[in-house]
């Protein structure tokens, strides 16, 4: 299924952190993998050392040891490994190697901003997130895993919302389950304030969702563990997590950008900030219906 596995690096700490449960991944796999770095001249900071005569090379130079001193590592433990030095803004260097270079999955590390600071500053992962077209695999720093270890997840958790890509996500965690007999769980959430219902009419709307869901789990997922919940999305998804020991979300997101992403926010990418849990994101490819 993985085939050819990716994964960005900055050097920082969640990158190596990303970067040994990619390793993982790939030894699970038998797959290849390949560690990319992005970076302009800008990263450095320091516009006045431009005038310098050979100073882009230096930069250039120290970047490609740092990737080299990495990909020599990853090959102590077994991978095969190779790296890449790529020159533009990350997001967009990133996807761009991605769709250019046959990727069957991209390994990123997360920090979990928050607040005024997630506001002001973005994050490049949901950048990329929002960018690239293949399965993006976000790895929190606090989720750590050794250096020899095989991607064995336990228990899987898949949020669906009934829309034609909750398909695609279902057969995505299906596959991982299937591979190393994990638990898989989907869960389906709707909230009635959002919807701006109360009473009789919230009740109503209950029995509707959970006859909906019956139908989708009936087609789609007659042999998995199904979980319809009322409450807001991410409320849900936090509680199971907690309640089954959930060490893989599986999800979608729309990839919307601009002021629209700004103002509705993103269920996924609020996963991504809190959840603390390595988190498989799909992007939507499908129309909604």
């Amino acid at each position: 299924m993985f085939e050819r596995i990716v994964c960005a690096t900055d050097f920082s700490a969640s990158a190596t952190n990303a970067m040994h449960y990619a390793a993982s991944i790939a030894r699970r796999y038998e797959a290849p993998l390949e560690l990319v770095h992005a970076w302009t001249v800008y990263d450095e900071l320091d516009e006045f050392a431009l005038l310098r005569t050979g100073a882009l090379d230096e930069w250039r130079q120290k970047r490609e040891a740092k990737l080299a001193k990495a990909v020599a590592t990853l090959k102590t433990q077994g991978i095969a490994a190779t790296g890449r030095l790529l020159e533009g803004e990350a997001d967009h260097a990133i996807a761009a190697f991605t769709k250019d270079h046959r990727t069957d999955l991209l390994v990123i590390g997360t920090e979990g901003r928050r607040g005024i600071a997630h506001a002001l500053l973005g994050s490049i992962a949901e950048r990329i997130l929002r960018t690239v077209d293949v399965p993006v695999l976000a790895v929190p720093r606090a989720w750590t895993v050794g250096e020899h270890d095989r991607f064995t997840p336990k228990s899987i958790l898949a949020p669906v919302d009934l829309e034609p890509a909750s398909v695609d996500v279902l057969e995505l965690a299906r596959a991982i389950a299937r591979k190393d007999h994990a638990r898989l769980t989907v869960a389906f959430a709707w909230d009635a304030t959002l919807l701006g219902l109360e009473g009789p009419d919230a009740s109503s709307t209950s029995t509707q969702m959970q006859a909906r869901f019956a139908r989708w789990v009936e087609i789609h997922a007659p042999k998995v563990d199904a979980v319809l919940r009322r409450g807001a999305a991410f409320d849900v998804i936090e509680e199971l997590v907690g309640e089954r020991e959930v060490d893989l979300v599986v999800m979608a997101t729309a990839g919307r950008t601009g002021v629209e992403h700004f103002m509705l926010g993103s269920v996924t990418e609020r996963a991504l900030r809190s959840l603390e849990r390595p988190i498989l994101v799909q992007r939507r490819t499908r129309a909604s219906s």
